[in-house]
């Protein structure tokens, strides 16, 4: 089972908390654990593509990770979509 972005962040910030941190360090460890993507961040940055006159458009970096960051909020693991099916784990 993969984890979902939320629950990557909060191992790190309770790992972190067990011993002395700056707030530098908590936010260091935070940032290492959304190094890499969920399948669903990848999903939600990939559906921001659209194909026009049978060209393919890519939205540009920071609409491609507000996207990401989007599905990390709204589905953690173990979420249903809005039509209330269960969400694949990412």
């Amino acid at each position: 089972m993969t984890e979902s972005m939320i629950e990557r962040i909060t191992k790190a910030i309770k790992f972190v908390e067990e011993g002395p941190c700056d707030p530098a360090t908590v936010a260091t460890i935070a940032l290492e654990a959304m190094r890499e993507p969920t399948d669903l961040m990848v999903d939600a940055a990939n559906a921001l593509d659209v194909v026009s006159k049978g060209v393919l458009i890519t939205p540009i970096p920071s609409q491609a990770w507000g996207a990401m960051i989007d599905a990390a909020l709204i589905w953690p693991q173990g979420s249903a979509d809005i039509a209330g099916v269960p969400m694949a784990r990412d």
